[in-house]
């Protein structure tokens, strides 16, 4: 597949004269399928992203007054993991939609379920934001299924507008989602066996740290999509 904005067509079927099955013409949209169906696919799977990410916030909301509360009583590490959370939705958010103005992502059950479980699993993360070892076990979920779901989409065809040497890049970003689900790991492990307001303050740093880098790089990434792509 070349240019994605090209190939759109593929999606769906197509009736050249637009004809039923009597040989007449006819104008019913039901049997002509085209660029229409790529962007009503697009949109609905941006609804169903936004949905699952306000739900996100709206547990994240939930927890403003224990972040506060504690905060005031000075374990104040908890507002790290409050931020790097919200941040974490956004930057879900931002590669969810990118992904479907330049992939080939049609919808699919595959994809539905993984987005599914992605959203859920930023629901739970929203609700550990006061317990640090269990924000950590949760942001190893968030970042297990973004693993998941680049495998899913690499396999299904949605890198094939790319060239060879950015799907080389892509890969690399997949092994450092990866990385950092490992690092998120340990650190869950290590909080909970040895918890202390200085690891508490050291991850949550690091956390925060991490994805304000991600974010950096999901913007560069974008920046070279758009010039690769020729989007305005």
């Amino acid at each position: 597949m070349g240019n994605p904005f090209q190939s759109e067509p593929d999606v769906g079927h197509e009736t050249p004269t637009g004809a039923g099955s009597t040989g007449q013409p006819t104008s019913s949209p039901w049997l002509i399928r085209g660029v229409e169906d790529v962007y009503y696919q697009r949109e609905a799977q941006v609804s169903l992203w936004t949905v699952l990410g306000g739900i996100a916030v709206g547990a994240l909301l939930t927890q403003l007054s224990a972040v506060i509360s504690q905060a005031q009583a000075g374990r104040w590490s908890v507002v790290l993991y409050f931020l790097a959370t919200a941040l974490i939705i956004v930057l879900s958010w931002v590669q969810t939609t990118w992904g479907t103005l330049v992939l080939k992502w049609p919808i699919s059950i595959g994809s539905a379920l993984l987005g599914f479980s992605g959203g859920f699993a930023q629901s739970i993360l929203s609700l550990q934001v006061a317990n640090p070892a269990g924000w950590m076990f949760a942001t190893c979920l968030v970042a297990l299924d973004s693993v998941l779901g680049q495998v899913y989409f690499a396999k299904s065809g949605a890198w094939a507008g790319f060239s060879p040497a950015y799907t080389a890049q892509l890969r690399r970003m997949v092994w450092t989602h990866g990385a950092f689900g490992g690092v998120a790991l340990a650190a869950g492990l290590l909080l909970a066996r040895y918890p202390g307001r200085l690891h508490e303050i050291l991850w949550g740093l690091v956390a925060l740290s991490m994805v304000v880098v991600a974010l950096w790089l999901q913007d560069q990434g974008m920046k070279a999509e758009r010039a690769a792509l020729h989007i305005p």
